[in-house]
Formats: structure tokens, C-alpha cells, sequence
């Protein structure tokens, strides 16, 4: 309850009262058999007589009055606004209800008390019985709404012959539409509904209804309170969106540009090495823009003009342009199209797939369980440049005495060649490694299949592994400390166990920052690389050097073997990218409380442009367990970023131009 309704009703009483004083309703009577004070139907205040009648009839004896007789009713709200989250029950986290007061009073002005009074409301709230005031003259009762819809209700209150309305207005519902404010024509563009109670909590399964010059329909929420709808205009101009529902509504204006500058591809999945034909398409009011230079760039793959390397294309007589695209690496891709006249642009994401699958790995995470306990059966399927392989369909088939089950016989591989199913061991010990899952391609008898084995029982460990918000500066390095934490399966420490810790380069960034109004923030665009060493031996392999810089970088090494290998050097710079800025150090040990820290330290000009995994290992009863840091983004000191002068990582040291580039 809050503070000020908690006032409200604390001070209302006694502000009726006050006024009931004020207007001759208080009394200074001695009497104690009928309570005076706020109000009373005793108006005689003279010194009693003394009694001398002595005949058998008790002076005690009162002979019952009737009801009294109300001639004026007073009903108060502690409030004229009620949300429409309130709940009667004090225990939820919605507002609190609406509290209606009520009192009569005799023709003299005088309080009464003993009165019934008779409330009512409308539809759409409830009013829930409350308290009489000691005295008996003060009658509370509480209201809630019966739905979220905003509107207004009347409450009645009647006594003897005399009802008074009080109107009280539910509020709170509101929406929200989100979306482009700005958009071309021809081109669908998504919108999304937001229905919300006072509490911003979504409100599922409600009608709400769209009408617009562009659309007109009636949607229903899904469990969030959200609903979504496509707009695709003809005609350039400026548009309205209005969204009703439960009594509430929004607008939102929208410009859409006479231009249609729309990239279009027969695939949305590429088949790596395969080109794909993209046509860019213009017209402005209907009236095709020909003669027009649009520039080209895409995230991942080349963009070819009749089989030479472009970044432009000329529209035609239609406002037509067309160009190919391909790449030998599978993931995601954005192509962008723009005009540097007009200044529109516009991008489509595709997404290249390998299709031929090469080997297959599965393993089990955690690979120690308890009874009862579950694991993750990951496989991974990639061809035979490490390439991710998706849409496989990956057979799963297990082999144990302890009455274990997985959760599926098959899963699809997505786009980063994984699929997983679930084992669930029964209610019993294995031997060591007493458990093992197989696991086929379907479809695929030239990809030899995998095994991974499990042990349910023994002593199962568990690490948390994590960080703080905190770095510290060591010109010119930054500085970050992390800290695992080693438990056995029933929470206590498991302390004096050697944690190995290790970090390796993942990703690395392209690209240069600029000072938008308080701070340093990355420019767009910038380009996000693959680590060229996959297989980690140390070697610019014949597919290792992403970035053509002639030189091994940590993340290209494919086959760690340390050499590097044609292959893995992807943008020919002659070495591997990233390269190894970043070392790790500390205590490796648990203490009592199982604990181990251990601090990274790396190149500030590196920050914001590299990304690392690091992975924390313990060996416990000769069982391994493993807990790893994903894809961390090298921090950088926040007092670097927000002050005008040029920060250390101010450009990317691995160049600013796409992932395929040297510079």
C-alpha cells in the first residue's frame, strides 16, 4: 500500500469528523451507554435528574428503538482513479483498490450509527465488503475492476430512502505500437502491438483492432500481449495507424517515401560456391529510375557483375539492376544497396549454407550425472573445410543398463551445424563411462558415425563460472578479474582442486569509433570476422588466413598444428586473424569455499575489437568437468570512452574494411 492512500484512509475519518464537529455533530455528554464523541443520536446535554420512581420497573430497562432515520448521505472516495491492475489481494504486486467511504446523518446533522447501507456498481468492477469504524458510524467498503478495460463505473450508496452516485474512472491500459516511422512503398514492413495493464504486464488473448488507410483488421494478443501486422503501400505520403482496444487507443504516424528501393533473391539459403542472382529494383511514384549508380557491399561473400568483382551496378530502363553473390564460407550475410545521391538504402539478409556433410562429433554435457539427473547430447556436423553443415537430420541412439531415455531419436541440424537431444538417466549408478549414445546422418552412409559415452553416479561437480562490471587500467594494458566457484552436486565447496584455465581468440571486429554526443561509439559499418584458425594448431593452413595478412593470427590456425596453411588465411594478409593479445593469470586453486580467481590481461587497442573464450577445467576423481566464458568482448574502460580525446581503441587494429579485406 502506498504511502498516500495509506494517509488518505487514515485522515479521512478524522477529517469527517472534524467536520461533523464543526457543524454541531460532536458532544460533550457524560454518558457511557451510548458512545458520543464523533456523532450520536443523544442531543440532550442538561445535568440527568435523580430518579425517585419506586415501582417494580427497572430505570435500566430501554425499550428498543427503531432504525434510525437518515436524512443525509455522504459517500467519499480515497480516490477517482482506479487502475486497472488493483487486485483485492494485498499479496499480488497490482495496485491497490479503490476504498469508498460512506456515513448518514439525522436531520439535525448528527452521525448516526447502526445504519445499513446498500452499495452497488456497474458492470465492469466488483465492490468487496470492509469495515465499520468502532463507533459505528464510519462504513468502508473496497473496489476493484472486474477487467482491464479502461472506463468508468458509478457507484451507488443507498440508506433509508436517500442514494448518492459516486463515478470512478478504471484507467491504466494502454498500447504501444512499434515500428519504422519511415518506410518505402512495395516493401512489407512489420509492426508490433503492445496491449499492457497499468503494471506494464502484457494482457493476452484481447482483440485488438487496427484501421488505417493502409490496413484495416482485428488481431488477437499472444501470451506477451503482442500482436504483429504488415503494412505494404502502393502510394508515397503520410499515413495514420490507429489501435483500439479495451477502451483504450493509439496512433502513429507514419511517412511512407514515394521511392520502392527494394533488394530482392529467388534463396534465402545459399548453397556456399553457388551464386545467387539479386536484383535491386527502383522506382519512385510508380515511374522507374533508370540511369542510376547504386553502391553495393555485402557482410560475407563477393558480388560479381557478369563473373568480375564489383561494388556498383547501374539501374535500367525498368529501374532494374542485377548482380550475383557468393562465398566459400557458410553464415549469415547482409547485403546493403545505396544511393549516394538520394542517400536511401536498403539491405537483405541471406544466409549461406554448406550442404555436404564431412564428419561428425557429439558429446555430453555434463558428461557425469547424477541418478536422475540430465545431459545435453550435442552434435556437430561440418564439411570438409569446417564449414557448419545445416538442415542435417542427426539419428541418436543409446545404449545403457540404468533405464536412462533421450528425449528424441533425431534432431536437425541449424545454422551453426549443431543438434541436440536430452538424456535423462533412471534412478541408478553406472559403471565409469557406463553409458553411450551413437549417433548417425541421416541420409549420409559416407560420414562415419560418432559415439559419446556418460557416467551416471559418483561424485558430479559443478563450476559457476563469472565476472563483474569492473576492468582496471596498467598502461597499456587493460585488466579483468574472473572467478569460478566449484561445488559438488549438493552445494558444498569442493576446495585445494587445480582449476586450468585457458583463453583463446574467437572473433575479431573491423571498424573505427566516433564521438557521438558524450562518448565513443563504433561507426557503422562494422564488420564482425571469424577466427581464421579453426583447427588451432598455431599454422596459416591452405584455408586459415581470413584476413590475407600472410601471417598466423591464434584464431587461424584450422588444424593447429602453428604453421600457416593456405587455406585458412582468408583475406590473404599472409597471417592468421586474431592474433593472441590477450593472457590469462592467477591463483588456480579452490579455496574452502571453492573458490579460484583468475585475471585476463590484454592490449587496450584491442577492446571492443576482439572477442574470447575463456575455459575454466577442473579434474575431480579423474573426471573432467569443463565450464567456459563465450564470445566475451574485450572490455574498455568506460572513463576512455566518455571524454572527447581519442580513445586507445579508437580504430580496429585489424583494419576497417570487410572480413574478406586485408585492411
Amino acid at each position: 500500500m502506498s504511502l498516500t492512500h495509506t494517509t488518505l484512509k487514515l485522515a479521512l475519518p478524522l477529517a469527517i469528523s472534524l467536520a461533523l464537529t464543526a457543524c454541531g455533530g460532536g458532544s460533550s455528554g457524560t454518558g457511557t451507554d451510548k458512545g458520543i464523541g464523533f456523532g450520536t443520536t443523544k442531543t440532550d446535554t442538561s445535568t440527568p435528574e435523580t430518579n425517585t420512581d419506586t415501582s417494580d420497573e427497572s430505570p435500566n430497562e430501554e425499550t428498543p428503538s427503531a432504525q434510525p432515520e437518515v436524512s443525509s448521505l455522504i459517500i467519499y472516495a480515497s480516490s477517482r482513479t482506479l487502475f486497472s491492475d488493483a487486485d483485492a489481494d494485498d499479496a499480488t504486486d497490482g495496485s491497490e483498490p479503490v476504498t469508498i467511504y460512506m456515513m448518514a446523518k439525522d436531520k439535525n446533522n448528527i452521525a448516526l450509527t447502526g445504519v445499513e447501507f446498500t452499495p452497488a456498481v456497474g458492470a465492469g468492477a466488483t465492490l468487496l465488503p470492509g469495515t465499520v469504524s468502532s463507533d459505528g458510524i464510519l462504513t468502508t467498503w473496497r473496489l476493484v475492476p472486474d477487467e482491464p478495460r479502461n472506463h468508468s463505473v458509478d457507484v451507488t450508496v443507498s440508506a433509508g430512502d436517500i442514494t448518492e452516485t459516486l463515478s470512478i474512472d478504471i484507467i491504466g491500459t494502454n498500447i504501444q505500437i512499434n515500428g519504422a516511422e519511415s518506410i518505402s512503398m512495395n516493401k512489407p514492413t512489420t509492426y508490433t502491438v503492445k496491449l499492457k495493464d497499468a503494471k506494464s504486464r502484457g494482457l493476452a488473448q484481447q482483440q485488438v483492432t487496427i484501421s488505417s488507410p493502409l490496413i484495416n483488421t482485428t488481431l488477437t494478443t499472444d501470451a506477451q500481449g503482442e500482436a504483429q501486422f504488415d503494412i505494404q503501400p502502393t502510394t508515397g505520403g503520410e499515413y495514420e495507424i490507429n489501435v483500439t482496444a479495451l477502451g483504450t487507443s493509439n496512433t502513429k504516424t507514419i511517412n511512407v517515401s514515394p521511392n520502392a528501393f527494394n533488394l530482392t533473391a529467388d534463396l534465402s539459403e545459399i548453397p556456399i560456391d553457388t551464386k545467387q542472382r539479386v536484383t535491386l529494383s527502383w522506382t519512385s511514384d510508380g515511374v522507374a529510375q533508370a540511369n542510376k549508380i547504386i553502391h553495393l557491399s555485402a557482410t560475407r561473400g563477393k558480388i560479381t557483375v557478369n563473373d568480375s568483382v564489383t561494388g556498383q551496378v547501374t539501374t535500367d530502363a525498368d529501374g532494374n539492376a542485377s548482380f550475383d553473390i557468393e562465398s566459400p564460407t557458410a553464415g549469415g550475410t547482409v547485403i546493403t544497396a545505396t544511393d549516394n545521391t538520394t542517400f536511401l538504402s536498403t539491405s537483405l539478409p541471406l544466409e549461406y549454407i554448406a550442404t555436404k556433410p564431412h564428419y561428425l562429433n557429439i558429446q555430453a554435457d555434463p558428461s557425469l550425472i547424477a541418478a536422475l539427473g540430465t545431459s545435453s547430447i550435442l552434435a556437430q556436423v561440418n564439411d570438409i573445410n569446417d564449414n557448419p553443415v545445416k538442415n542435417q537430420v542427426v539419428i541418436f541412439n543409446l545404449n545403457d543398463t540404468v533405464d536412462g531415455k533421450l528425449s528424441s531419436s533425431k534432431a536437425t541440424t541449424d545454422s551453426t551445424g549443431r543438434a541436440s537431444v536430452v538424456y535423462t538417466a533412471g534412478n541408478a549408478s553406472s559403471s565409469k563411462d557406463g553409458v553411450t549414445v551413437s549417433s548417425y546422418i541421416e541420409g549420409q552412409p559416407s560420414v562415419p558415425l560418432d559415439t559419446t559415452t556418460l557416467t551416471v553416479g559418483g561424485e558430479a561437480v559443478r563450476m559457476a563460472f563469472g565476472f563483474d562490471e569492473k576492468i582496471a587500467e596498467r598502461e597499456p594494458f587493460y585488466e579483468k578479474v574472473f572467478g569460478v566457484i566449484v561445488t559438488d552436486n549438493a552445494g558444498n565447496p569442493v576446495s585445494s582442486k587445480q582449476v586450468n584455465f585457458t583463453v583463446s581468440s574467437t572473433k575479431y571486429l573491423k571498424g573505427r569509433l566516433e564521438y557521438i554526443g558524450t562518448q565513443w561509439v563504433p561507426r557503422a559499418p562494422i564488420y564482425e570476422c571469424d577466427a581464421e584458425d579453426k583447427d588451432k594448431d598455431g599454422w596459416l593452413d591452405y584455408n586459415e588466413d581470413v584476413n590475407n595478412n600472410a601471417q598466423l593470427d591464434a584464431g587461424e590456425d584450422l588444424d593447429g598444428n602453428g604453421i600457416l596453411d593456405i587455406s585458412e588465411d582468408f583475406n590473404n594478409s599472409g597471417k592468421l586473424e586474431p592474433t593472441n593479445s590477450t593472457t590469462i593469470t592467477g591463483n588456480s586453486v579452490t579455496d574452502e569455499s571453492g573458490q579460484a580467481v583468475v585475471k585476463i590481461t590484454y592490449l587496450q587497442n584491442h577492446a571492443w575489437w576482439e572477442k574470447v573464450e575463456i575455459t575454466a577445467q577442473v579434474t575431480v576423481n579423474g573426471t573432467e568437468y569443463i565450464e567456459k566464458i563465450r564470445d566475451l568482448t574485450l572490455p574498455v574502460l568506460a572513463a576512455d570512452i566518455e571524454k572527447e580525446s581519442i580513445p586507445p581503441n579508437y580504430i580496429s587494429p585489424y583494419g576497417t574494411d570487410v572480413c574478406a579485406s586485408k585492411d
